[in-house]
């Protein structure tokens, strides 16, 4: 089931990547749901309890996605799922993983020093 996650669409950009001059990045982005990822705030504890139908997917799969079934350069990947494990600060703004403005701001840097050779 894992390798099945949103597959398809990944598979077309992948494909297209493979056959044009475009760099295909992909990132896994970070989700308050997977174990041990972000120490969380009182607010971010109080509007994800409980678990809902998101946080029960991403317990269930999100944690084991194997990023090595995407068939690209390893450059290319960023596995974003654990940046946030020394923040305590509020990030997430709701129950799914929708960051509020630090947690976009902290996580879009992250993702331009990581693939800075890609937008120079």
């Amino acid at each position: 089931m894992q390798k099945s996650i949103g597959s398809a669409p990944r598979r077309l950009c992948i494909s297209y990547h493979k056959f044009t001059a475009f760099d295909y990045l992909h990132v896994l982005q970070p989700n308050q749901h997977v174990k041990n990822s972000k120490p969380l705030s009182k607010s971010e504890k109080e509007i994800i309890f409980p678990v809902d139908i998101y946080g029960e997917f991403a317990k269930k799969y999100y944690e084991i996605f194997d990023e090595d079934s995407i068939d690209i350069p390893n450059e290319q990947k960023f596995d974003a799922r654990y940046i946030f494990a020394d923040t305590v600060e509020t990030l997430y703004k709701d129950s799914c993983c929708h960051l509020n403005n630090m947690g976009m701001v902290l996580f879009g840097s992250e993702i331009a020093e990581r693939f800075t050779p890609f937008f120079e």
